[in-house]
């Protein structure tokens, strides 16, 4: 087993959370913690500490079912696009679900999950020196071949 740093994770990206009433979690992220808000979607709100394009991203679910489970995922950077291929690999072999290839303006992923269950999304930036402070980006996510990355 290795221990210390991985050659292909390079940090924790994000945390996801699925909350039962998303405007008083946005004030208190935004006002009480003091996170910058990077986007307010439909059904969904994006924060950021620092530089990154966003920490915490908090999704409105029925409040039973947030209540019951509020964990949505959590993400890690990658390396770079070669290490996204390689775990993407390593997963397989390893009988590990990997969900299809996702583009999402700053950033192409998918998703996946430990032994447990637990939803991780897998990311390599395709940005990764850029300084996000202040800098709204858009929405959406579509499909993309991670073999090419296109």
């Amino acid at each position: 087993m290795t221990v210390g740093r991985s050659p292909l994770v390079a940090r924790l990206g994000h945390i996801a959370l699925n909350v039962a009433n998303l405007g008083p979690m946005v004030d208190f992220y935004r006002d009480v913690l003091g996170f910058e808000v990077v986007s307010l979607e439909d059904g969904a709100a994006f924060f950021r500490l620092g530089g990154d394009h966003h920490t915490l991203a908090l999704f409105q679910g029925e409040p039973a079912a947030a209540t019951e489970q509020p964990f949505n995922h959590m993400a890690f950077r990658v390396r770079d696009a070669d290490a996204l291929r390689e775990l993407r690999g390593r997963l397989r072999g390893a009988g590990r679900p990997v969900g299809e290839g996702i583009r999402r303006h700053p950033t192409k992923s998918f998703f996946t999950a430990d032994v447990e269950g637990n939803k991780i999304e897998l990311y390599a930036d395709l940005f990764p020196d850029k300084d996000w402070t202040g800098v709204d980006y858009p929405g959406g996510s579509e499909a993309v071949d991670l073999d090419t990355l296109d």
